[in-house]
This record gives structure tokens, sequence and C-alpha cells, in this order.
């Protein structure tokens, strides 16, 4: 996403990859799976939504605060709308995109 930087996980030099897996979290960023209707945090290897914080992340949508509002809560986590999961050793999974076909 754009909206959070460049990249927020790859594959550290050394590292085992891990088939599936888009790797772990670069440095300063944070990462949380949420359950996507309350916002609660979920346990590794369950799939919700992943929420992204970083010092990359962007200000803002230019001239909507209200998609910004939707995009960005209060406490600066970006909602990125995929699903995904951790497993128990940090290894990021993004199991699916959100459909914004229609």
């Amino acid at each position: 996403m754009t909206e959070a930087t460049a990249a927020i996980a790859l594959w550290p030099a050394g590292t085992q990859v891990v088939p599936g897996s888009s790797g772990r979290l670069l440095p300063g960023v944070a990462a949380r799976i949420t359950d996507p209707d309350t916002g609660a945090d979920l346990s590794p290897g369950t799939a919700g939504e992943l929420r992204v914080r970083t010092p990359a992340l962007m200000n803002g949508y230019l001239g909507h605060p209200e998609a910004t509002a939707a995009a960005v809560g209060q406490d600066g986590w970006l909602r990125t709308g995929d699903i995904a999961r951790f497993d128990e050793v940090g290894n990021l999974f993004l199991l699916r995109r959100p459909d914004r076909t229609g």
C-alpha cells in the first residue's frame, strides 16, 4: 500500500524463506492482525485485518478528511483491509485483498 510505505515486510539476509510468507516486518514498522468488525487483536495463526503503523505512514488523503478518518484511526493504525495472519515467529502471510471492483 502506498499509504503505508513502499514495503512493510521482507526477508532479512540469511533468513530461510517460508513458502507463502511475505517475510518479516521491517525496522520501524509495527503491524497487528485484528477482527475486522471489532478491532480486537487476534492471536498468531488467526486470520484478520492487517493494520499497520510506521513513521512513513501518509498524513492523509488530500482534501478528503472523511476518507482519511476511515482509513487511519486516531491511534495512528492504518486499516489496510487486507486479510492476513502472522505465524508464531513473526512471518507475515497475506491471504487476500479486499474486493474493490464494485
